[in-house]
C-alpha cells in the first residue's frame, strides 16, 4: 500500500482501531474502539474506569512480556470480545470469568505457558476457532470442549496432550483438526489417552487433518477412516519414532498393515508422512491413486530401504524427503519407470515438478 493511503486509512479508522504501546492505549478514548493491538511489559493491561458496557472492542491481541496476575482485567472487563489473541504470553493459565465471553468467535492461546483449560469454556458457544499450538504445559483437554458445537478449527500441534475427552465427533462442523492424538481405549471412562479412529467417522467437513501417535491405531476399521471424507485437502499422518530403541518387527509390521488399509479420498492435494518406521512404502502412493496430490513430505522415515515410485504423480509440484537415512540407491523405479516397458520411454518423469 503507498505510504498516503495508509496514512488515510489509519487517519479515516483512527477511532476504531489502535496499534501501539500500552502507555499511549490508556489515554485512548473507549467508547469506538473496535480493533486493539498492543505490546506490554506489564503484568496487567489496566483500562480505564468505564462501565464494562460502555467498552465495545470485538478484537484484542495482545502479548504479555511477564506473567499477568489472577485479576486480569481482559476477561472480567471485556465480556464483549469476538477475538482474543494472546499468543506468546507468558501466562500461566486461564480463569473461570472466561466462560463469560459467550460472544468469542476465536481464541488463540499459541506458545503460552497455560496448563489447564477451565470447564467454563463449554459456555463459549459461539466459539469457532480454538488454537493451542506449542503449549508445552498443557496436558489435558477439559470435558466442556466437546459442548462447543459451533468449532471449526482446533489446533493442537507441538502440545503434548495426552488426556482428551470422549465425545470429538458431536462437532460435526469442524473443517480443521490438527495434532489429532491417536489412542486406543475402551470402557466407559469420558476422559481417555488420546482419540480412537472412529470418533472421526462423523466428521465429513474436514478439509484438514494433522494425525498423530497413528501407531496406537487398532488394526479393525482403519480402511473407512478416510474414506467418506469428500472435501479433504490436507492431510498429516504422524508417527512416535522411537529415537533411541530399536524397532520390535511386530510393531514394525503393525504400522505397515495400519497404513497399506488406508483408502484417501481422491481430492487430496497435500500428504506429509512423518515418522514412518516401516520398511516399505504403502503400495497406494503413486500416481493412480494420489491424481490431485500437489505437495508431498516424506519426513524421518527412517526404516524405509526404497523410495516410492511417485515419479508419474500427474499434479505434483512440491516435493520434500528429508532424513531417509536406509535407502543407499536411488534407481528408475522412484520415476516409475520399468524395462521392458515400452510406454515408459515416451513418459516423463515429474511432470509438473516445481
Amino acid at each position: 500500500m503507498h505510504d498516503l493511503l495508509r496514512q488515510l486509512a489509519g487517519h479515516l479508522s483512527g477511532e476504531e482501531c489502535f496499534c501501539g504501546d500500552i502507555l499511549s492505549f490508556r489515554a485512548k478514548p473507549l467508547s469506538k474502539l473496535r480493533r486493539v493491538s498492543i505490546s506490554s511489559d506489564k503484568n496487567s493491561l489496566i483500562f480505564p474506569n468505564v462501565d464494562k458496557d460502555h467498552i465495545r472492542v470485538r478484537t484484542l491481541n495482545i502479548r504479555f512480556a511477564k506473567s499477568p496476575g489472577s485479576e486480569n482485567t481482559i476477561f472480567r472487563r471485556l465480556s464483549h470480545l469476538r477475538v482474543l489473541n494472546l499468543t506468546g504470553s507468558l501466562i500461566q493459565f486461564i480463569p473461570n470469568s472466561i466462560g463469560n465471553m459467550v460472544h468469542l468467535r476465536s481464541l488463540d492461546l499459541d506458545l503460552t505457558g497455560i496448563s489447564y483449560l477451565p470447564e467454563s469454556i463449554s459456555s463459549l458457544i459461539n466459539l469457532q476457532i480454538l488454537n493451542l499450538e506449542g503449549c508445552y504445559s498443557l496436558r489435558s483437554l477439559p470435558l466442556g470442549i466437546t459442548q462447543l458445537c459451533n468449532l471449526r478449527c482446533i489446533d493442537l500441534r507441538d502440545t503434548p496432550i495426552n488426556r482428551v475427552p470422549k465425545g470429538i465427533g458431536l462437532l460435526k462442523n469442524l473443517n480443521d483438526l490438527e495434532g489429532f492424538p491417536i489412542g486406543n481405549s475402551s470402557g466407559n471412562s469420558r476422559m481417555q489417552d488420546g482419540w480412537n479412529l472412529d470418533e472421526l467417522d462423523s466428521l465429513l467437513q474436514l478439509r484438514r487433518l494433522d494425525m498423530i501417535k497413528l501407531e496406537k491405531a487398532a488394526h479393525c476399521g482403519v480402511e473407512s477412516l478416510l474414506k467418506n471424507k469428500k472435501h479433504l485437502k490436507v492431510l498429516r499422518l504422524w508417527c512416535t519414532e522411537f529415537t533411541y530403541e530399536p524397532y520390535h518387527e511386530e510393531d514394525i509390521s503393525r504400522i505397515k498393515n495400519i497404513f497399506e488399509e488406508l483408502i484417501l479420498p481422491q481430492n487430496l492435494e497435500e500428504l506429509v508422512f512423518g515418522g514412518f518406521f516401516g520398511r516399505k512404502f504403502p503400495t497406494w502412493l503413486d500416481g493412480a491413486h494420489l491424481s490431485s496430490v500437489k505437495h508431498l513430505n516424506l519426513i524421518n522415515c527412517r526404516s524405509c530401504l526404497y523410495l516410492p515410485p511417485i515419479g508419474q504423480l500427474p499434479n505434483l509440484k512440491y516435493l520434500q524427503i528429508m532424513g531417509a537415512s536406509m535407502v543407499t540407491m536411488i534407481g528408475p523405479e522412484f520415476a516409475s519407470y520399468t524395462v521392458g516397458n515400452p510406454s515408459c520411454a515416451e513418459a516423463i518423469a515429474f511432470p509438473k515438478l516445481e
